[in-house]
Formats: C-alpha cells, structure tokens, sequence
C-alpha cells in the first residue's frame, strides 16, 4: 500500500470513531442536564467506551502521520 494509501486509510478509520463521540458527548449532556443522581458505576458505560476510541484514534493518527510525514525524529 502506497504512503498516500495508507494516510487516507487511516483517516476514514477515524471517521467512525469521530461521530461516536459526539454522540456520547449529546449522552453526556443529557446525563449531565438530568435533575436525578447518576451511580458512580454508571458512568463506566460512557468512560470505557470512550477510552477505547481514544486509544483507537491515537493509532489511527500515528499512522497517518507516519503515511504522511515519514518516520522522522
């Protein structure tokens, strides 16, 4: 796969991942904005999640960075 390939792979990758976090932000609002109490345990449904897509879009940029810029210092 060419460099240039391989950046535009990475990127439409990404696009998921971006749209899956801005639907856990509007959950979040909404759970914010809620006059009742949220569990503690609760949340995990929202911050695990949303770990993992940031784990997944720190690779996905590495790799279409390195597609782009290379492997410098």
């Amino acid at each position: 796969m060419t460099e240039r390939r391989r950046a535009i792979h990475a990127v439409f990758q990404m696009e998921d991942d971006i749209h899956s976090v801005l639907r856990y932000a509007q959950a979040l609002d909404h759970v914010a904005s809620s006059p009742h109490m949220i569990e503690p345990e609760c949340l995990t449904a929202f911050s695990d999640p949303l770990r993992a897509i940031g784990q997944r879009l720190r690779e996905q940029y590495k790799e279409a960075h390195e597609a782009v810029v290379g492997d410098r210092p």
